[in-house]
C-alpha cells in the first residue's frame, strides 16, 4: 500500500487541478516499476495498492525500495508548477489470508512508515 506524502499540502498549495495531474504522474511512475503481473489500482484518496504475486522475481520489499526512490528523485512538473513529492509505502504478505487482513496489515506498515519520518517503507510485524 503506497500514500503520497503531505498530499493535501500539495493540493492547498497548488491547487486540485495540479493535486490531480501529480496523482497520474505518481500512477505513470508505478506502472513504470511495476510491470505485469504485478497488479497496480487506487485504493482511495492519494492511496493505492500494488499487489505482487508469488512468481515475480522481485520481492515486494525491494519493489517497494525502488518505488520510495523513484518517487523522490522525479519530481512532477507541468508548466510553472514544480511539485516534489515523496510516499511511503507499507508491506504485507497474503500466507493465505483474507484479502481484508493483509489490507489491514500493510494500513498498519504505512502508518509506520508514516510515524517514523515518512518517504520511506515498512514491512509489516505482527506484535
Amino acid at each position: 500500500m503506497f500514500d503520497l506524502d503531505h498530499f493535501k499540502n500539495v493540493n492547498d498549495t497548488h491547487g486540485h487541478a495540479i493535486g490531480d495531474a501529480v496523482l497520474c504522474h505518481f500512477s505513470i511512475l508505478l506502472n513504470e516499476h511495476c510491470p505485469a503481473p504485478v497488479t497496480v489500482g487506487r485504493y482511495g484518496g492519494e492511496e493505492f495498492i500494488v499487489i505482487v504475486p508469488d512468481i515475480e522475481p522481485h520481492p515486494p520489499v525491494v519493489l517497494a525500495e525502488t518505488i520510495v526512490t523513484a518517487v523522490q528523485q522525479t519530481p512532477f512538473v507541468m508548466q510553472d508548477h514544480a511539485v516534489s513529492i515523496t510516499v511511503s509505502a507499507g508491506i504485507a504478505y497474503a500466507h493465505q489470508q483474507p484479502a481484508e487482513t493483509v489490507f489491514k496489515q500493510a494500513d498498519s506498515a504505512l502508518y509506520e512508515a508514516k510515524a517514523q519520518g515518512r518517504n520511506q517503507h515498512r514491512l509489516y510485524q505482527s506484535k
